[in-house]
């Protein structure tokens, strides 16, 4: 009894030790517990404190585009992000980007208004509105203009063409030819500015942007390309019609610009006096208006130093020259056009006071932009051929069509008239048969052997003749001279020149007109209008410096060629040479000549 009762006790005892380290097992595990969400709940204060020091308090669209505006790049990070987190539609997002955007660009951030404009064509671009994209692409493509990233600006400017098509945009449409006219400028494209230019100035003249500030800027640039041209009197119309139109609307960037240009118009004339009066009335404007636009100052320094340098006064020239080459190093505008031409003007100077040195040094930073400046025209130049090329191309396709109805109709025309011709014929030879049968019944033949002379005659009229082409005289003596007139007129320049277009040009079919060549030309048509190109494309290149500028691939669709892989086989076939080495071979190194 004992020693049971004893058992019971120490059982008793052995669940009670047990039942309280279970006890303290679970004690251990809710402080565990507690020290993790303690933990946590610092973490998220933590985070909470962290955010609200890195976040802003504003919370509206706004507030926080102010904010954006007044912080720097790195200080506005978290404001976009909050921006981009509110619960708007991607339209007003686009709007408020785009806000930025111009913002930027007026200030000439040109770097940061494209970062907010890129974000606002992604939002317009996943509303699809076609409207704000034709907006916010030629932001774009202005701050890429005055960015001079020409061949960016170009692809902006052609999607601004491809979504403003509509007459409410229309003032948008415009502004991106003017400005494709710039860039044709810029890589010295100057036929192909001009014709933008008159086109669009064609759509000014009938709308509500006449007398507006763009029909000005529009005066400007073909006033620019006919100047670039030394077409002299141009210069003046365009630009005077510019001047009227300024001063009636009060724009005075555009009567600095317009007086920039009719003041080195008359200096070139030899009226320095008069030249310099327009120059002085620019600089005023500049000063007054507070103009910062630095290409306004760049053109007064440069035609400045012209108008002093074709006086002989070699010292003031570099006067000018020299402010506007600092003012673009300032700037990051050495690589534009005016600025690298202002260095060889520089140089040319110094070697006209007799200081080698400093010519020297000049003239080899001037080779130096020179050919950085080529390299990058070369793109944009095959950018502007590729967009000219897809437009004809666009127009061949319509050209295709309308040849592939016509050639249907002729069929059906042709099909038509045989059938008729069939059908008289069978009439005609089932008359003559019965009349020939009646004949032979009623006459008695006089001799029923026929003398060998009769059978070689007969041979001869029965017996097929080899097909050969014979043309009249008179016809091909006119075929000659339509063919001399298109070799004047140089229609072989054309892509759409081939045998066919050109037998209908001289009047005559592509057979005959093949025949002709081959006789009197000795040689097949491919190699005659090859021939042609390659002649044309070989004096051009001595002649034309300029055009020994082109590319390659630009010069073989100058003269007539598709690819300039084409062009390439047949010239280096005709000269020996690559045309790439030919142009090296005439490009030998330059003296230095006043521009």
């Amino acid at each position: 009894m004992n020693y049971s009762y004893t058992l019971q006790n120490r059982k008793g005892s052995l669940r009670n030790m047990t039942s309280y380290h279970e006890q303290c097992d679970r004690v251990q595990k809710h402080f565990f517990l507690m020290k993790v969400y303690c933990f946590l709940i610092l973490l998220v204060l933590g985070n909470t404190i962290m955010m609200g020091q890195a976040r802003p308090v504003e919370q509206t669209s706004q507030a926080l585009i102010k904010r954006i505006k007044e912080a720097d790049e790195q200080a506005a990070v978290p404001y976009e992000k909050t921006l981009l987190t509110l619960p708007s539609p991607d339209t007003e997002q686009a709007k408020n980007f785009m806000e930025l955007g111009r913002h930027f660009y007026a200030q000439g951030t040109y770097r940061r208004s494209l970062h907010y404009i890129n974000k606002a064509i992604i939002l317009a671009q996943a509303a699809k509105d076609d409207y704000l994209l034709g907006e916010v692409y030629l932001i774009q493509g202005n701050s890429y203009l005055l960015d001079w990233q020409n061949q960016r600006a170009l692809d902006a400017y052609h999607k601004v063409l491809a979504y403003t098509g509509k007459t409410e945009q229309l003032n948008k449409n415009v502004i991106a030819k003017i400005n494709i006219a710039i860039i044709n400028r810029r890589m010295n494209q100057l036929n192909q500015s001009i014709t933008s230019c008159l086109n669009a100035l064609k759509i000014v003249d009938s709308t509500s942007l006449r007398h507006t500030k763009n029909h000005v800027n529009l005066l400007t640039i073909l006033s620019d390309s006919y100047l670039d041209l030394g077409e002299y009197g141009k210069t003046l119309e365009y630009a005077e019609t510019g001047v009227a139109i300024s001063s009636t609307i009060d724009y005075r960037k555009g009567l600095a610009d317009l007086y920039t240009k009719i003041g080195h118009v008359y200096c070139k004339k030899g009226d320095h006096e008069l030249g310099t009066d327009y120059l002085d009335k620019a600089r005023t404007l500049i000063k007054n208006e507070a103009i910062t636009k630095s290409y306004f100052m760049e053109n007064i320094h440069y035609f400045s130093a012209i108008c002093f340098y074709d006086r002989g006064l070699y010292k003031d020239a570099t006067i000018p020259l020299l402010a506007l080459i600092g003012n673009a190093t300032k700037v990051k505008g050495r690589q534009k056009y005016r600025t690298i031409e202002a260095h060889k003007l520089l140089a040319e100077s110094y070697k006209q006071l007799g200081d080698t040195a400093n010519s020297a040094l000049w003239y080899d930073t001037y080779v130096t932009l020179n050919e950085a400046y080529l390299e990058k025209k070369d793109a944009v130049v095959n950018k502007i051929y590729e967009k000219d090329t897809q437009q004809l191309g666009a127009e061949i396709q319509l050209l295709k069509q309308e040849y592939v109805v016509q050639q249907k109709r002729n069929k059906y025309l042709w099909l038509s008239g045989l059938l008729v011709i069939l059908t008289l014929s069978v009439l005609f030879y089932t008359h003559f048969k019965w009349q020939g049968s009646k004949k032979s019944k009623e006459a008695k033949p006089k001799n029923n052997q026929r003398s060998m002379l009769d059978l070689k005659e007969e041979d001869s009229i029965t017996k097929p003749v080899s097909k050969e082409i014979v043309i009249n005289s008179i016809k091909v003596e006119e075929v000659l001279k339509r063919l001399d007139k298109l070799e004047n007129q140089e229609y072989f320049l054309t892509m759409g020149c081939n045998l066919r277009t050109m037998a209908k040009k001289v009047k005559t079919n592509a057979t005959y007109l093949s025949v002709i060549i081959n006789h009197y030309k000795d040689k097949k048509f491919v190699d005659y209008i090859n021939d042609l190109r390659i002649n044309y494309a070989v004096e051009r290149l001595k002649k034309d410096k300029k055009f020994r500028s082109f590319s390659v691939k630009s010069i073989a669709s100058e003269v007539g060629y598709k690819s300039d892989y084409s062009f390439a086989k047949h010239f280096k076939s005709k000269t020996g040479h690559n045309p790439s080495d030919y142009i090296k071979k005439l490009r030998p190194v330059e003296p230095l000549v006043n521009t």
